[in-house]
């Protein structure tokens, strides 16, 4: 019998949470999981890109962190070996800047 985990699993739970606490940008959490649960790696990394590039999408989860840091944490180290390093740098900063304008408020 095999043991099986899907590091996925955990993310596409987050992105579920997240729609279900955010109902004003559900939609896009949940395109987020769909893309993830189905591997498409490259969409994922695009829609990912966008999303974090927009600081309309930052919000609290319900432990009060930095949404954003709180996605990275749960999505995109869990997916991190599929994605081009460039574009994983690139998450990365977004992420960091988030943290960034979340202090200077």
């Amino acid at each position: 019998m095999s043991v099986f985990v899907d590091a996925t699993s955990s993310a596409v739970e987050h992105c579920e949470a997240m729609a279900t606490l955010h109902a004003d940008i559900a939609a896009e959490y949940r395109e987020l999981s769909s893309l993830c649960s189905k591997k498409l790696w490259h969409q994922l990394t695009l829609k990912l890109l966008r999303f974090l590039s927009s600081v309309e999408f930052l919000r609290t989860t319900s432990e009060g962190t930095n949404s954003f840091l709180a996605l990275y944490d749960k999505m995109v180290l869990a997916i991190d070996k599929k994605l081009n390093a460039l574009h994983l740098a690139r998450i990365a900063s977004l992420v960091s800047d988030s943290l960034v304008q979340d202090d200077g408020d």
